[in-house]
């Protein structure tokens, strides 16, 4: 799965900033003793009176633990992250058949079409390969291009043998 540049750069900044958000509160959870911290959260733990299941009062560090871990598990930071690191989706250019045959494309000798270099063997499989080559073959055998009822009884007839199980088969 891919994604566009523009929506990469999008998660990409929103992850940045999840992350230094989380970085900063990391750090400051290192960096000033647990008392000077609990000092300056004080309002803040005497309204809240953080509590665990059993009741005892937690720490401030305890909290902003539990704070980075639901933000970093919560399903849209994950959302955002994934997306950080998705491929981004190629900008497809459109050649010309000059440009393609430069490119060192092949003709198929079936249907006319040009092929990607080492494709083939899967064109030849295609669908459309094969009902190319089916009306160049009527268009052959009835010696005019006007043949659009003609191809089109022959799906018609295909699609009738699929429903019976014959996979489209004639014999």
């Amino acid at each position: 799965m891919s994604i566009t540049e523009q929506h990469k750069k999008t998660a990409t900044k929103f992850i940045n900033s999840i992350n230094e958000l989380m970085e900063f509160v990391d750090n400051i959870k290192t960096l000033i003793p647990e008392g000077e911290y609990l000092k300056a959260c004080n309002t803040l733990k005497d309204h809240y009176k953080l509590k665990d299941e059993i009741g005892n009062t937690r720490t401030i560090i305890e909290y902003v633990n539990d704070l980075t871990t639901n933000i970093r598990n919560d399903e849209v930071y994950r959302s955002y992250d994934r997306r950080v690191r998705m491929k981004t989706k190629q900008k497809s250019e459109m050649l010309s058949d000059e440009d393609k045959i430069k490119k060192g494309w092949v003709l198929c000798k079936n249907c006319d079409r040009l092929i990607k270099k080492g494709g083939m063997f899967a064109h030849l499989r295609a669908d459309v390969c094969k009902r190319t080559k089916e009306s160049k073959c009527v268009v052959i055998s009835t010696g005019t291009s006007l043949n659009n009822d003609t191809i089109k009884a022959i799906h018609l007839i295909r699609g009738a043998l699929i429903k019976c199980g014959r996979d489209g088969k004639w014999f």
